[in-house]
């Protein structure tokens, strides 16, 4: 039995080292082979699902959705935000707003939803990735020690403490500690943290590198007469409105009670699946695609922009363009191309590599 036990513990630590498959479809497997090998009871297996330490969790993640889908977060970064002159001030205000947030709801929960928020600040304040994200992960932490339902590990604990005949937790009674240790900790945060942390480039993955785009709103569009809260822009696509032209004029920063009017140009950011996904959504088109459509006929094809990356074992890799006949054999013309973080416009001798992106 503890032979088995061994070899089964062994293989899934494995597999979570390697993420071979899916930490779900692993954990999933273990508890099928530990029925099948009879070592524990069906009942005992899916007790698990049916703890009250797991309903909780479930149930603040979905709480901490529906604070994220009705703009009750948004509101607060841009509230922190707007009463600060400074990027590093509006990221020490949004670093406390996160430990606050944290201590009523999922810290790791509360990390995701607040992800997209900091790394836009990040990027419009010039502040490095690193010194935004990282300390953004600590303030959630910090904010999780001060109520019993801020990390999972309080509520792991409190609900075994009935087990051996302790008195449960009290819902604030971490907080002697908790709230003394998270005070410190944003100290630190935003004192000592920056002149530690190196200085890395704010642009994290390819596939999550953000873009400057001009996106007109349309007739048919249903943005119109809508504010950009209830446009649901940031929240349910992922776009941050950095300035709206409208008849000459151009608001910089619009407020979140800003109505968004047909016709009216938004310079937004975001990464390239989330402008495609939010043109096709919104009846929004691009600058290039007004003018296209003013220049072509009734009768002429369409034309489209895609981004491309090169795979491993593609054809393309070590050859240029012109060796591969990119644009006889294909019929595609390439625009750019852009490796480890810079950016190639002259493309007729520049060889292919292996995730690049055309």
């Amino acid at each position: 039995m503890e032979l088995t036990l061994f070899f089964l513990f062994a293989a899934v630590l494995v597999l979570f080292a390697t993420e071979w498959l899916p930490v779900d479809v692993t954990a999933l497997l273990l508890l099928s082979a530990l029925i099948l090998l009879g070592i524990l009871e069906p009942g005992e297996a899916l007790a698990g699902f049916g703890d009250p330490t797991v309903m909780t969790l479930a149930g603040l993640f979905v709480l901490t959705r529906v604070l994220y889908r009705t703009g009750v977060i948004e509101w607060i970064g841009d509230a922190l935000t707007r009463r600060t002159r400074s990027g590093t001030g509006a990221l020490r205000g949004i670093l406390a707003g996160v430990a606050g947030v944290s201590a009523f709801t999922s810290n790791t929960a509360t990390t995701a939803v607040f992800l997209p928020i900091v790394s836009a600040l990040a990027r419009r304040a010039g502040i490095p990735a690193s010194r935004a994200l990282m300390p953004l992960a600590y303030a959630s932490i910090l904010g999780g020690t001060i109520t019993l339902v801020g990390t999972s590990t309080n509520l792991v604990i409190a609900g075994a403490m009935p087990q051996y005949g302790l008195a449960p937790l009290g819902f604030f009674e971490l907080a002697w500690v908790g709230f003394p240790t998270a005070l410190l900790g944003l100290l630190y945060l935003y004192f000592v943290a920056p002149r530690l942390l190196p200085a890395r480039d704010a642009a994290m993955q390819d596939g999550l590198r953000a873009y400057l785009a001009d996106l007109t709103v349309t007739e048919e569009s249903p943005l119109g007469g809508a504010s950009l809260r209830a446009s649901g822009l940031g929240r349910d696509y992922g776009l941050t409105v950095m300035a709206v032209r409208r008849s000459g004029q151009t608001i910089y920063g619009p407020r979140a009670e800003f109505t968004v009017l047909p016709g009216d140009t938004l310079v937004v950011e975001a990464a390239s699946e989330q402008l495609l996904n939010a043109k096709a959504r919104l009846g929004l088109v691009s600058r290039s695609e007004q003018k296209l459509q003013q220049e072509q006929d009734a009768d002429a094809a369409a034309l489209g922009l895609y981004e491309a990356v090169v795979m491993p074992g593609s054809r393309l890799i070590g050859r240029t363009l012109r060796e591969a006949r990119f644009r006889e054999r294909y019929g595609l013309s390439v625009l750019a191309l852009h490796r480890r973080e810079r950016t190639v416009e002259r493309l007729g001798d520049c060889a292919c590599a292996w995730a690049t992106s055309c």
